[in-house]
């Protein structure tokens, strides 16, 4: 009896050490979790957020947004008339005010995008909204860079470097032209991904970014991007290829066909 007493009670102190020890060492994981969150991407967000703030001060303090005669003399105008006829149920196909007249698109596109119900909410406030297309940009940089495998702070300055190249700075004061670079970077990552692991989630990724992106955009943006996809996805088909052509080559055909779905479910 005794050596039994003496057996439980051993099996009891080292059943509540082990438990004792999975305790610490998941609230360790939890503890550092934590502290690699609130200090690497609070930074990169400080970073991200503060740089968003400088850049974008002329245009939301208003003293050089009115500069740009293009935009501010009737892009906005004609999205806020073509919006107000969407509220009422109405479909305007014909814009009157136009010289003799005008059908009622914009840099071969319809102005309705996600900024639509904030103008519905807050009003014409397209100074704020280049400043939150700017957010948007950087968000999706980093969300993709990360994802990519990149750590934090490295997808910061990716991000920062992507923002700043030429193309991409030049057309961020051409207000349709944001929500294209922001599919741009989703769906960089989420091809390089697909053909890496070839889970189907990708694919829906894909779908959905190509759809949001041509959302109040110029469209022919994206003759470009189909043109750096389609070699692109033969480049990433070649590199990850397997041993059997065929098989090689169906993620190739599955993601052109996403890619399709998304723009045929757009238009």
């Amino acid at each position: 009896l005794h050596y039994f007493k003496l057996k439980d009670s051993t099996d009891n102190n080292s059943r509540f050490k082990k438990e004792q020890m999975l305790s610490v060492h998941l609230h360790s994981n939890a503890y550092r979790l934590k502290r690699c969150f609130f200090t690497e991407y609070t930074l990169a967000w400080m970073i991200l957020g503060g740089f968003a703030l400088w850049f974008c001060y002329d245009i939301y303090s208003l003293k050089r947004y009115l500069d740009h005669p293009e935009y501010v003399s009737y892009y906005h105008g004609f999205r806020l008339w073509f919006l107000q006829h969407l509220v009422k149920g109405e479909l305007p196909r014909w814009n009157p005010y136009w010289g003799i007249g005008h059908s009622t698109e914009i840099e071969a596109s319809f102005p309705v995008d996600i900024y639509s119900p904030l103008e519905l909410l807050f009003g014409p406030k397209y100074h704020w909204f280049q400043l939150l297309q700017l957010i948007l940009i950087l968000g999706a940089g980093l969300l993709a860079f990360t994802r990519l495998g990149f750590g934090v702070l490295v997808s910061t300055f990716g991000v920062l470097f992507f923002f700043l190249s030429p193309w991409v700075t030049y057309f961020f004061f051409y207000f349709i032209k944001a929500d294209s670079f922001i599919g741009l970077l989703l769906s960089s990552a989420c091809s390089y991904l697909w053909f890496e692991r070839r889970e189907k989630k990708y694919l829906s990724f894909l779908v959905f970014s190509t759809i949001f992106s041509m959302f109040g955009t110029k469209l022919d943006f994206w003759f470009f991007y189909f043109a750096f996809f389609f070699v692109f996805s033969v480049a990433a088909a070649i590199l990850f290829r397997q041993a059997c052509f065929t098989q090689s080559f169906r993620p190739l055909f599955f993601y052109w066909a996403a890619l399709c779905l998304g723009t045929l479910v757009h238009a």
